[in-house]
């Protein structure tokens, strides 16, 4: 049995899934078991299904009940079983084409936040910070440093801060993968996400080489409303330059993930 620790986990995801390879589901499982002497059985109940082996002539019977109740960690292990991930360890612009849209894959890689993506999630923070400064010290923040954070905010606030997009490396000339995280199902800071770990989801979409993409609209991925990406591609087509660090350049894949761990 493999032992995972959870860094993320979508919740949300697994019970969606899960309901649909298993035609719904169910919160605990009941398992009973008899015992007589010459003999033994075990009588198990699951979902309304009662499962038994009962043998023996003795005359005194001993019997226990287990109940087991399943946690979202549980869940994910008999869904993982019946997805049949496809384990990607080292992939390569060759294989690049062979990734299908809908398809799960687990993904052994180096993770990492990018510095824009990290300041995007905690823009409130930051602007926080700036209140505070701009309240006890005066002066501190120049005219430029005004106007670069008023930018920064405005291009930042159109994915707000609930969510935020992180980058799987596998090799150096493998493509980029990006995954879209939702705070909520954090279960570490952003630093212990970083790193050598296991991301399992399902590939929304792909880009090829020659293309890229703002951290805030990565194709099947995007963190920004209808209305504010035609506003970006407005900007983008008057051939004004992308914030540095606020771009990932193909070929890609993008992918929901379900969980990352260790």
């Amino acid at each position: 049995m493999m032992l995972r620790e959870f860094l993320y986990l979508d919740t949300s995801l697994v019970d969606n899934y899960l309901a649909q390879v298993e035609d719904g589901l169910y919160n605990e499982t009941r398992q009973r078991e008899m015992g007589a002497a010459g003999g033994q059985g075990e009588l198990s109940m699951n979902m309304g299904v009662v499962q038994g082996n009962l043998g023996g002539n003795g005359s005194s019977e001993k019997e226990a009940e287990r109940t087991y109740h399943q946690t979202p960690e549980s869940r994910f292990n008999r869904l993982y079983e019946k997805l049949q991930a496809r384990p990607v360890e080292d992939f390569s612009k060759n294989l690049w084409g062979d990734v299908k849209r809908g398809e799960v894959l687990d993904v052994e890689c180096d993770l990492e936040v990018p510095s824009t993506a990290r300041l995007m999630a905690q823009g409130d923070q930051l602007s926080v910070f700036a209140d505070l400064v701009r309240t006890f010290s005066p002066g501190t923040i120049s005219a430029q440093d005004e106007e670069a954070l008023a930018g920064f905010q405005a291009f930042t606030s159109r994915g707000g801060n609930d969510r935020f997009i992180a980058t799987g490396e596998l090799s150096t000339d493998a493509p980029v993968f990006a995954f879209k995280l939702s705070k909520e199902y954090l279960r570490s800071d952003m630093d212990g996400l970083e790193g050598e770990v296991n991301v399992v989801g399902k590939v929304e979409r792909k880009w090829p080489e020659g293309e890229s993409h703002s951290l805030l609209d990565i194709p099947g991925l995007s963190l920004m409303s209808r209305k504010d990406r035609r506003a970006a591609a407005k900007e983008k087509s008057s051939d004004q330059p992308a914030p540095e660090g606020m771009e990932l350049n193909g070929p890609g894949v993008s992918m929901s993930v379900i969980a990352i761990y260790r």
